[in-house]
């Protein structure tokens, strides 16, 4: 065992010389020292057993990166022993364990461009390291195929589909709605990448809600792949109608008056989509007047209000007659209020999935929804990463899957003897995650 000598870095072994700092090429301040590995007395034994000890020979000499110290990039310039023994000349390297095997820097230095590269541009990894942003590509890569899931992903109880504009791309979204949890990211949004997708997910029998946006590919395919799920339309996708024949609804009137009037109601645009509970007794006052002056602008605002109402309503039995009384208000000033008949239709082609929002505990898609804004924000750190990489950041620091750093392909050896046993997915699964040993079958 390799003792412990006091120095600045830490690390097992090593004895400092002097240091020297200058400049990197790119203005960053860099410090390099001169160091050593000691050989202890156990380390000059003969593996072969032969009598005496191992005589030190011309050292390797090699020049290594460590971790950055606050913003100081650290190199070392390291000697370590090369032994040999005068009987069976036998030749020993005292390479250090700290060294790592592929490349001339530290383990801990790769340990942490591996963690800074999920979440961080190569770029931005490269000035914090020093490291040439080839290096750190090349070290996440590895990184990402010893973490990459072996098994298919498992099924939540609820589940979210959508789809996201990432990199003039639209890419599918699925989403474990319980956890918000991102299960995975497709190369595209068409009903074939679901499809295709949903046919390798385990336990598919498991999923209970699919919740979608208003659109007729995904709802085909959530009851193909999952028939005995109910699917649920975002309440979000739905109240937004409201506020856009609202917002329609303003827009004319402020293009019949006066320039004067325009800009008041320019200014009431945040009132009108404001529900009426949240107004101020002050924006109250502001609003009413502006709804006295335009009439038709005072109607689409309660339309617009009456459709939320039915969302405050917390028993479905309830809500679907709120529902179809909203839908015959609608129908009795369609000459008053045109933009909304669009939306009354749009609620009755889609009144099943509307009303399982409450047969489905008030389930929404928000989580998903809020994952495409994460894997936005994900593909402005590197908008030059290909899919491959993307969907490998985005799936470990959005996934819920266990971040072991152990080879993909002993984790695959290890699952096949487990299925061999008799093993179900998802008791593999859990003990992974868990981090248990695994039990006797």
């Amino acid at each position: 065992m390799r003792t412990m000598i006091a120095n600045r870095f830490g690390l097992p072994g090593l004895l400092e010389g002097p240091t020297s700092i200058t400049l990197d090429p790119d203005g960053t301040r860099l410090e390099i020292t001169e160091a050593h590995l000691v050989a202890v007395d156990a380390d000059r034994l003969c593996p072969h057993g032969c009598p005496g000890r191992m005589a030190s020979k011309q050292p390797v000499m090699v020049e290594i990166q460590d971790v950055p110290l606050g913003l100081a990039h650290r190199r070392i310039h390291l000697a370590y022993p090369v032994l040999r023994c005068g009987t069976c000349k036998t030749t020993r390297r005292l390479r250090p364990d700290w060294l790592d095997v592929t490349r001339p820097m530290t383990t801990r230095l790769v340990a942490m461009i591996e963690h800074e590269s999920h979440r961080a541009s190569t770029v931005e990894v490269a000035r914090r390291t020093g490291v040439d942003e080839r290096v750190i590509g090349q070290i996440f890569d590895e990184a990402a195929w010893r973490w990459q899931p072996v098994a298919p992903p498992l099924a939540p109880r609820r589940l979210g589909i959508d789809e996201a504009h990432i990199g003039r791309v639209w890419r599918g979204v699925v989403v474990d709605l319980d956890s918000g949890a991102l299960i995975d990211i497709l190369e595209g949004r068409g009903k074939e990448h679901f499809r295709a997708f949903f046919d390798g997910l385990e336990g598919a029998d498991a999923v209970e809600v699919v919740a979608i946006d208003m659109t007729r590919a995904y709802e085909e395919v959530a009851r193909e792949c999952f028939p005995g799920a109910m699917v649920v339309v975002d309440r979000w996708h739905v109240t937004q109608k409201a506020r856009e024949a609202l917002n329609t609804v303003r827009e004319g009137v402020r293009k019949r008056v006066g320039r004067s009037a325009a800009a008041r109601l320019n200014a009431g645009r945040a009132l009108l989509h404001k529900r009426a509970y949240e107004l101020a007794l002050a924006e109250r006052e502001s609003l009413n007047g502006l709804c006295r002056r335009h009439p038709d602008l005072g109607l689409a605002y309660d339309l617009k209000e009456g459709l939320f109402e039915v969302y405050d309503q917390k028993d479905p039995v309830r809500a679907e007659a709120w529902l179809d009384k909203w839908l015959a208000c609608v129908d009795a000033v369609a000459e008053q209020a045109p933009q909304f008949a669009p939306v009354a239709a749009m609620i009755r082609n889609w009144h099943g999935p509307i009303l399982a929002y409450w047969r489905t505990g008030r389930t929404t898609n928000a989580m998903t929804e809020n994952a495409n804004g994460r894997l936005k924000r994900i593909h402005r750190e590197g908008r030059t990463l290909d899919f491959r990489r993307f969907r490998a950041k985005a799936l470990y620091r959005m996934g819920a899957r266990p971040r072991v750093g152990i080879l993909a392909s002993e984790i695959l050896w290890a699952w096949a003897t487990l299925r061999n046993q008799g093993w179900t997915t998802e008791r593999i699964v859990d003990h992974l995650t868990v981090g248990h040993s695994p039990p006797q079958p």
